[in-house]
């Protein structure tokens, strides 16, 4: 299958605090994936581990500090909580990399068909809907490989 997005060593880091008294903070350290055309991979990570910084330095919204980024897709982002289904399916091609963060998830994934990355707080949200989990963590990318899904309930033997 043909690359729809390789990300190869992304560095993005941000300003913290104020004039004389500021530190940079990382969100992105050396992420790298790649991903295949008609493939739908999510990014899961807690709050502020920077997956929307990601998405952002995908679709060409922020500078990265270093790294390199190549999509071979036009990039269709999806960033609002009230986007329309039929209007999303109207805006989007088959041949489209298309960018969706937390709040259209349980909607937008089961009804929208193509090459996506998707970000999410939330691994039972989108187990079973993509094709990949990578876990975002410390700035870092790496594969999910096994989900261990613990019931509030139930109890843990050692």
């Amino acid at each position: 299958m043909p690359t729809a997005l390789r990300v190869d060593n992304l560095w993005k880091s941000y300003a913290a605090g104020v004039a004389g008294c500021s530190a940079r903070v990382w969100a992105l350290r050396a992420c790298s994936f790649d991903m295949a055309v008609g493939e739908r991979i999510a990014i899961v990570g807690a709050r502020g581990a920077g997956k929307s910084t990601l998405l952002r330095c995908i679709a060409g919204e922020h500078r990265m500090d270093a790294g390199h980024i190549d999509v071979a897709l036009p990039i269709r982002r999806c960033f609002s909580p009230h986007s329309d289904i039929a209007d999303e399916r109207a805006r989007l091609t088959s041949a489209a990399l298309l960018l969706l963060d937390d709040q259209e998830l349980p909607v937008m994934l089961r009804r929208l068909d193509g090459t996506m990355v998707v970000a999410s707080r939330d691994v039972a949200s989108v187990q079973g809907l993509v094709d990949r989990i990578l876990l975002l963590r410390d700035g870092r990318i790496s594969p999910l490989t096994r989900v261990a899904v613990r019931r509030v309930a139930e109890r843990v033997v050692q």
